[in-house]
């Protein structure tokens, strides 16, 4: 992906019809502080998939593993968690 946070915003940009199809269950996990994709795509994202949801880390930038790897950890076990109770 180009380094360009401009460009970065592009290239999501154009992908974003083909992802916003997908109707497989999302979690998409956004951090708040976010510089290089603003937090509106992912919100779009959410509101565009039928079988999304996003969670928002306040204290995220992009870097989500290295910014709160303790919250995304434990947003994506209680997705997963509550996907499988749900089978």
């Amino acid at each position: 992906m180009n380094s360009n946070p401009r460009m970065q915003i592009a290239e999501l940009s154009s992908c974003m019809e083909r992802i916003e199809k997908l109707a497989l269950p999302t979690l998409i996990i956004w951090g708040k502080k976010d510089t290089f994709q603003p937090l509106q795509l992912g919100e779009r994202l959410a509101r565009k998939m039928v079988n999304a949801q996003i969670t928002i880390i306040e204290e995220a930038g992009h870097f989500l593993p290295e910014d709160a790897p303790e919250a995304l950890a434990a947003c994506i076990t209680e997705f997963s968690t509550h996907r499988e109770e749900l089978h």
